[in-house]
Formats: structure tokens, sequence, C-alpha cells
């Protein structure tokens, strides 16, 4: 497996990109499980821009195999930008919501956030088409893989983005989607973002109105292999409910809001706001070494 790798254009790099703490995830859905072993140094644990070391196991999902590394992430991951792009009209899975490699493009795309009526949660790996079908999601999905891509690691949602309201949520969630149509969650709980803490939960920041902004949401981690034939999908929307509280739109405190007020969101990916998921994509795929195996550790 090499140590490194030259990361071209259109990728970003590895510092900063993994989480404050280790990350357990386990799904099961259909005989499917997904699961990601980390064993963390102790001076790693509270770094986020560490690499987390000590002997982890990870377990990817679509290949079905456990690998071995000395360090997660992989040293043999690269971050590769998936862009965003549609005719303005992205909204559910039968819209034209793209994603590319190339690059960004097309008028933004925009849907209205209800809290009253929000999206409703899915646990697990399941099946996610039903959500799929609600106007105000929006869905961008690439054309099917030619080549098996495998994921390791934390997976990130960067959005160019604006509301109606001076506080609201992002949500984004990553999906598999099988050449018989099945849409299959990846990252569990996907990410929510709360749009006064884009900058970080050190302070609180209400929006400016209609005033485009960067979002970066963390869909926690993947280990996953997307065979030949099915696509990578990224979904897009402002609410997750149970599992994150309907945010009301108001910028009031959330904890003691009684009124709530729809939002007009919108979603930019031109050519100077190019939204894109964020991938972490392991180039060693299909190299086998003696840490890799089909058994548990």
């Amino acid at each position: 497996m090499p140590k490194s790798a030259k990361r071209p254009a259109n990728t970003e790099t590895q510092a900063g990109a993994p989480p404050s703490s280790a990350a357990i995830a386990r799904d099961t859905c259909s005989g499917v499980k997904m699961a990601v072993m980390l064993i963390l140094t102790p001076s790693c644990a509270n770094d986020r821009t560490a690499s987390y070391k000590g002997s982890p196991r990870v377990f990817v999902t679509g290949s079905n195999r456990w690998h071995g590394f000395e360090q997660y992430p992989p040293p043999a991951v690269e971050y590769r930008r998936w862009f965003l792009r549609s005719r303005g009209h992205a909204n559910t899975a039968a819209g034209d919501g793209e994603l590319i490699e190339i690059a960004a493009g097309g008028p933004p795309d925009g849907f209205t956030y209800d809290p009253a009526n929000p999206v409703p949660y899915k646990a697990g790996a399941g099946d996610h088409r039903e959500i799929e079908r609600r106007d105000d999601v929006l869905v961008y999905t690439s054309d099917p893989l030619r080549d098996a891509l495998t994921v390791i690691g934390p997976v990130e949602a960067v959005l160019y983005a604006a509301s109606s309201a001076v506080d609201t949520d992002f949500t984004a969630k990553l999906l598999d989607v099988y050449p018989d149509g099945r849409a299959i969650s990846l990252t569990h709980v996907g990410g929510v973002l709360r749009a006064r803490y884009r900058k970080g939960f050190e302070r609180s920041e209400l929006l400016e109105p209609e005033k485009p902004e960067v979002f970066r949401i963390r869909l926690s981690h993947a280990g996953h292999t997307f065979m030949p034939g099915h696509r990578i999908r990224l979904e897009v929307s402002s609410s997750c409910f149970p599992l994150a509280d309907p945010n009301p739109n108001t910028g009031r405190n959330i904890a003691t809001e009684t009124t709530h007020q729809k939002a007009q969101q919108t979603v930019f990916h031109d050519a100077n706001r190019a939204s894109h998921l964020l991938l972490p994509v392991w180039l060693a795929d299909g190299q086998e070494d003696e840490n890799d195996s089909k058994r548990p550790p």
C-alpha cells in the first residue's frame, strides 16, 4: 500500500478533515453491515487535526472486506470533490440534480423549509427513496460508475447557500444508489449544520437574509465501496426529525421559542460558488496485503 499520493487539482488536503473524537458506526439493513472500528492513542483522541494511530481495523461494505491500517484515515486516502450541477430543478430524485467530477454549473436550486413539516429521519442503511419524493429534498446523483470506488474516512458536504431566514439548518446525506434503484444511506445520521454556528460553536452569528454563505457539513465517517454500475448520491435539505429538532427559523432561543416560520432556501453551484461533496477516496483499493481479509479481527 503506498504511503502517499499526489493530489490532483480537484482534491483537498487531509489536514483538518478528521473529527474531534473516535467514530464507531454500525448499520444493518437487509444483510448489509457497516462498521468503522478505531483504536486510538490518547494523544490523538482530542486533536481534530491529527491522524489516529494504533492498528485500526475497518470493515468496508460493498466489497465486504476488513482492512488493517497503521493509522486512520489511511495514508493512501485522497480527498476528491464531486460537484453539484442541475438546471435549477434538483428537487426529488426525479429532478435534474447531478454529481460530477469536472466542475459545478447551472442555476441555483431552491426549496421551502417548513418547520411544521420536517423531513423525517430514517435510521441505518435503509432505502430512502420515499424521502426523496419530497419537494424539500434536493437530490444530486452521479452517472453509473464504470469502476469500483472505495471511500474510507470522514465525509463532508460544502454548500454555498442562502436563506430567507436569519437562522436555519442545512442537512446532507451520502447514499449508494443500486442498479435496481434502491437508495441506501451510508453515513447513518448524515450531517446537520445550524446556520448560526456555521463558523464554529465558539460564537453564534445570525445570517443576513438572502446572502450566500459557505456551510461545511460533516456527514460522519464512511467505509464503503461503490460497486460498478452503482451511483453516488447526495441529499440536501434543512431538517431531519426527530434526530434534530426543527429549526424555527426565527433566530431566537430555540429552547424557548414557541413560534416558527417557513424559510426559502437556495443552493448555489456555479463557477464562483462551487458546492461539492468531499469524498475520502482510498487509492490502494485492489492492492491486497496481509492485513486485508473477509474475516473479522
